[in-house]
């Protein structure tokens, strides 16, 4: 896909193909750069995930966009 696309135009061109998207689970910086050295052309993360790995704590509501910026 041309570089020059915003990742919201790359994510709508690769759902538009017609291919299946394999997006795996990422819930850190590691594993977000282990998931683009195998060559994966997206990944998901979610809530739960995030705060079970940074709080090590079940997703209840207590994280916020604000811990991240």
């Amino acid at each position: 896909m041309p570089s020059t696309l915003t990742k919201t135009q790359r994510m709508r061109a690769l759902l538009k193909s017609g291919k299946i998207v394999v997006s795996p689970g990422i819930y850190d910086g590691y594993s977000a750069r282990l998931v683009e050295q195998a060559g994966f052309e997206a990944a998901s993360t979610s809530g739960a995930g995030l705060a079970n790995s940074r709080l090590g704590q079940p997703d209840i509501g207590i994280m916020t966009l604000r811990w991240f910026l």
